[in-house]
């Protein structure tokens, strides 16, 4: 047993990760990659000490294995790659520098990863999840919760409920999964994905952003499509509203995979004096291609197969956009 230990000890100390991983990034995230909420597994027998409610919550010995009790805790990492587990309550697990998996379950936990490419599992309740800087992975599974990537090259999914997901900088790759999720990449050239539910996905962060060209997936539902210059949007199955930042341009025109005028709507944000006019042509060269026009610039390429007209267009004032 001492042995055994001792070896797993080692194991810690060089850095290599003593977690489960998933295969299914969208649901079978949500059932996998969480320890036994229950009682400590037998990786606790490698902490230093089981930290509690009224545990000082400072930095330990590097890549240590960590957990929690019943009661709230606060528990910080190391410089190493350390394996924190909350359990019950709600927690507050900082992983620090290194690459640390944080595994909040039950409760309404905060986790930071801080630097390095982190693991963030929030579990159970609505947690507050924030990458820190590196490429990291964040998943809220079950509960309301609200994910930051924060910079680097950042992976989040939302779960089961109505999640918040932000991006941050970088090109990051955002999964709502099920319920009514908001979606926001930021800079950097994003990946949205809306998934199951009416979703609000944002690509709007990038005008003055050169290489922030997203890419907007709404999936099922009634979802509201923010895109911004250069950005490509594919709406998926249901009614969509899909809105055009007037920022766009000849040379960076929005471009709509899969406008259906039977159900989806186009909205154009002018945020110039007068009213625009707006120009329908098909493209003779491109079957299924419309260009529109706002006073004589393309702005949006439509692929549809289905004429559309001017009652498939609505102007708005940036300020009443979703």
């Amino acid at each position: 047993m001492f042995l055994l230990a001792g070896l797993m000890g080692l194991m810690a100390a060089s850095g290599m990760a003593l977690m489960a991983t998933s295969g299914d990034p969208e649901d079978a995230a949500d059932d996998a990659m969480l320890p036994d909420e229950s009682e400590p597994t037998g990786s606790g027998d490698l902490a230093a000490e089981e930290a509690g409610a009224d545990d000082d919550p400072t930095a330990v010995a590097a890549a240590q294995i960590l957990w929690g009790g019943s009661a709230p805790d606060a528990i910080g990492g190391s410089t190493g790659n350390d394996q924190i587990n909350g359990y019950s309550g709600a927690d507050t697990l900082t992983g620090g520098a290194g690459d640390d998996g944080l595994h909040g379950a039950a409760g309404a936990d905060t986790l930071a990863g801080g630097e390095g490419r982190d693991n963030l599992h929030g579990g159970d309740g609505g947690d507050l999840l924030d990458g820190g800087g590196g490429a990291d992975t964040l998943f809220g599974h079950s509960g309301a919760d609200t994910l930051h990537g924060g910079s680097g090259e950042d992976t989040l999914h939302g779960g089961q409920q109505d999640d918040s997901l932000t991006g941050g900088s970088d090109a990051d790759a955002l999964h709502g999964g099920h319920g009514n999720d908001s979606l926001a990449g930021g800079q950097g050239a994003d990946s949205l994905f809306g998934g199951a539910g009416d979703d609000l996905l944002d690509g709007r962060d990038d005008r003055d952003d050169p290489d922030g060209q997203d890419y907007l997936n709404g999936g099922q539902g009634a979802d509201t499509l923010l895109a911004g210059p250069g950005d490509i949007v594919t709406g998926g199955d249901g009614g969509d509203a899909i809105h055009v930042d007037s920022g766009a341009g000849a040379d960076n025109p929005v471009e709509i995979m899969d406008f259906d005028p039977t159900e989806d709507q186009l909205m154009l944000l002018w945020d110039r004096d007068g009213t625009p006019e707006i120009g329908i042509e098909t493209d003779p060269d491109t079957p299924g291609l419309t260009r529109i026009t706002m006073d004589g610039e393309e702005i949006v390429r439509l692929r549809c197969e289905t004429p559309i007209d001017l009652s498939h267009i609505a102007i708005l004032d940036p300020d009443a956009a979703a």
